[in-house]
């Protein structure tokens, strides 16, 4: 009697698209990020826990948002103030220090010039940040910088950028810290210096600029 061939058909090659997209799929899968060749939309922080793309602002302002789906909270930052009123307001800068006996605030709304006739103390070697508050009113801000130059005895002795970051309008202030500084010691960095600070952006345009004194003593009171 004779036996009939029993051998499977050969499974069908897949196309080349078809394979190609397969590689596709693994690669997303194993790196858990987007395969997309390019994303044209830059990041921004609204102060809302996480970054959102420019396209999403812009589309959030054109078109209102359920309230159930809690946009509507949201949708409060793209407030429309005063067009006479600048992009960007500067309004205070603090040097948070734990251990000072009081707080160390100026208000930048007000006269910039009395400033010079004012001082910051500092005890000496103590750990400080600064923290810069400014509100966006109207529009994104990308870049925006703080930038401070340290004078002694008319003598420029540092200069410090701290990238801020990109922002944009809501009715709530935001706030920048800088990293974690510690002031100098001994005897021979005792003294005043002068400031000259600066909050600018990628536009080279400059939000405010002012100067400040700084104190260093041997301790708060001294």
């Amino acid at each position: 009697m004779s036996t009939r061939s029993t051998t499977s058909p050969r499974p069908r090659r897949a196309s080349r698209r078809s394979r190609s997209w397969t590689r596709t799929t693994r690669a997303c899968e194993s790196t858990r990020r987007p395969c997309w060749a390019a994303w044209p939309f830059r990041q921004v922080s609204l102060g809302c826990g996480s970054p959102v793309t420019t396209r999403a602002l812009q589309l959030s302002c054109r078109s209102p948002a359920p309230a159930s789906t809690g946009g509507g909270e949201a949708l409060t930052s793209c407030h429309s103030p005063d067009p006479n009123v600048p992009n960007v307001v500067v309004t205070g800068l603090t040097l948070v220090c734990s251990s000072a006996p009081g707080p160390l605030e100026l208000d930048l709304t007000g006269d910039l010039e009395s400033f010079k006739k004012q001082s910051f103390v500092l005890k000496e070697g103590v750990e400080y940040r600064i923290k810069i508050s400014f509100r966006v009113n109207r529009e994104i801000v990308s870049g925006m910088k703080y930038i401070q130059h340290t004078y002694r005895k008319g003598v420029k002795i540092d200069k410090t950028d701290y990238m801020v970051g990109s922002y944009g309008p809501r009715a709530e202030e935001y706030e920048f810290l800088t990293p974690v500084e510690e002031a100098p010691k001994g005897m021979l960095a005792r003294g005043s210096y002068s400031i000259k600070s600066r909050f600018t952006d990628d536009d080279k345009t400059d939000h405010l600029s002012w100067e400040w004194n700084l104190t260093i003593k041997k301790d708060w009171k001294d």
